[in-house]
């Protein structure tokens, strides 16, 4: 379970658009499961669906809203902590920029979107093989059924790709979903 607190400290209205600035507070809660195992042995923490861990995060968005073009960008940094099977997940830096343009009920959208993350930690020592840094290309398009509810899709590339050792790497990442707005 993420959550993750937005509080805008300006906001710069015109007639042709605007101009926001805002700060993110969030905190990640070890809700999804860490100790799977598999024959009796438990699988390797990269490859639970949860980390077993708290974390903390903190970062800086801003919002250009111009005509039917909007500028997207924020800067998060987030904290990990251990889990109950002394393994920490490294340190996150992820920054993203996106370009919405609307046409109506449609939205083009194109996002670059980066990860730079800290090596692992079991015990104490660095996992030689974990973390790097990937920058994504991520084109989509969202499209308003109704007023307030929004169907998505994206398609996440690697565009530059520097891992540590035989770190895990995404190849792509698909995603779709729904929004409500109320």
């Amino acid at each position: 379970t993420d959550l993750l607190a937005r509080y805008r400290f300006r906001k710069k209205d015109r007639e042709d658009g605007s101009c926001q600035q805002a700060v993110l507070l969030g905190i990640k809660l070890p809700t999804g499961a860490w100790n799977l195992e598999k024959d009796g042995t438990r699988l390797m923490d990269m490859v639970q669906p949860g980390t077993g861990s708290v974390d903390y995060r903190a970062g800086l968005a801003m919002t250009h809203r111009k005509g039917n073009f909007t500028l997207d960008g924020d800067l998060i940094y987030t904290i990990k902590t251990e889990n109950q099977e002394d393994y920490k997940f490294g340190n996150l830096l992820s920054y993203n920029l996106a370009g919405l343009y609307q046409m109506k009920d449609t939205y083009l959208m194109l996002e670059l979107n980066g990860r730079v993350a800290e090596k692992d930690e079991i015990d104490g020592d660095k996992d030689s093989d974990t973390g790097g840094h990937q920058l994504f290309i991520n084109p989509g398009v969202s499209y308003h059924i109704i007023p307030n509810l929004m169907l998505m899709l994206s398609v996440q590339v690697p565009v530059y790709t520097d891992m540590n050792g035989d770190a895990q790497k995404t190849n792509y990442h698909a995603m779709g979903g729904v929004h409500w707005f109320y």
